[in-house]
């Protein structure tokens, strides 16, 4: 989804581990199953991404990843895992 509210059509993605999406991002693991991914910093005109996971189930995870460039919000991505 992009800042005027355009979703985009569904797409495959794969698995990958939140801490392996960026080696300069921190990656913290609070309880039931919620973890986030944040850059340590952010400096003025930095383009960087935020990531959210969490358990909807046993059996189900989501992942959301916002994107940010130097003029703010970009786009927002959904991710289902079984």
């Amino acid at each position: 989804m992009t800042p005027d509210w355009i979703v985009h059509p569904k797409t495959a993605t794969s698995w990958i581990q939140l801490h392996e999406l960026s080696e300069n991002n921190l990656t913290l693991h609070l309880n039931d199953g919620v973890s986030a991914s944040f850059p340590q910093y952010v400096e003025n005109g930095d383009t960087f991404f935020l990531a959210m996971d969490w358990l909807s189930s046993h059996t189900l995870l989501q992942r959301a990843i916002r994107h940010y460039n130097p003029s703010g919000f970009t786009s927002l991505t959904l991710e289902v895992f079984t």
